[in-house]
């Protein structure tokens, strides 16, 4: 496994999924604008607009046409917040790609951190805010955390393992590694990101686990109860298709194997 990337590859696209996202998408890509500029390797943000009611496709189309490295892709309708990274990590162009939130509660320059870690040999580099430094500040409500505890308890048990922070809006691929691992994903849902964990770990992938700083909007389009209740029923689904299933499947072919 290489330990770097080779200078032709020295490109990065980031998408973000945006649903509802007219008052906060502008400032956040004049945040990333920041960013970009001190970084001449940089490809696109690619901004996937989820079947928004808002304008949010309006307010980007107007940014795209100031700035070319923004680009806007459109689901028609509401498809789900991992479908529409999906769509987006597939049409990406950069050599390596990230994906981040549309209210960047996570500061997009931890994103260097992230890369350095691709740099270093990893093949996915993931935000953490549970993995905490005392450098790193993580601000969420109790609510919160205790739900996002009990879900990682959940996941840890059925499918992923050895990662303490599924769910930060904040991970970043080698480009092969995120073609392959997005092209089998099933969950269209805020659960996507444990899908894509579970088999990359199955898979082999080198995976990081990042200490970022981690700021909680108070505007954040999750429901707490609805899409937890959501999320632990696509993770058990994911579970019992992909572990349960074959394995009942595999038993029952070797109790017929025994039949005389």
């Amino acid at each position: 496994m290489g330990t770097g990337r080779s200078r032709e590859d020295r490109s990065l696209s980031i998408v973000i999924p945006a649903y509802n996202e007219a008052n906060r998408i502008g400032p956040s890509l004049r945040k990333i604008e920041a960013y970009v500029k001190g970084h001449p390797d940089f490809c696109e943000v690619i901004v996937v607009d989820d079947g928004s009611q808002d304008g949010t496709a309006q307010v980007i189309q107007s940014l795209a046409e100031a700035h070319p490295w923004v680009r806007l892709l459109r689901n028609p309708i509401n498809t789900g917040k991992g479908a529409a990274v999906k769509l987006g990590v597939l049409s990406a162009h950069g050599g390596e790609i990230a994906f981040c939130d549309a209210d960047l509660s996570v500061p997009i320059e931890e994103l260097d951190q992230l890369l350095a870690c691709l740099d270093g040999g990893y093949d996915i580099a993931i935000g953490s805010r549970v993995r905490t430094t005392p450098d790193k500040r993580v601000q969420r409500r109790v609510l919160r955390r205790l739900m996002a505890s009990a879900f990682n308890l959940l996941v840890r048990a059925l499918l992923v393992h050895r990662i303490v922070d599924t769910q930060c809006g904040l991970k970043a691929f080698k480009t092969a590694v995120a073609l392959d691992l997005f092209s089998q994903q099933s969950i269209s849902g805020f659960a996507f990101d444990v899908e894509l964990l579970w088999r990359a770990q199955r898979s082999g992938y080198r995976i990081a686990e990042v200490p970022i700083s981690w700021i909680e909007d108070a505007e954040s389009r999750i429901r707490p109860w609805r899409d937890s209740w959501i999320m632990a029923r696509d993770v058990v689904g994911l579970w019992w298709r992909e572990r349960v299933i074959p394995a009942c499947r595999r038993l029952g072919a070797r109790v017929a194997q025994r039949q005389p």
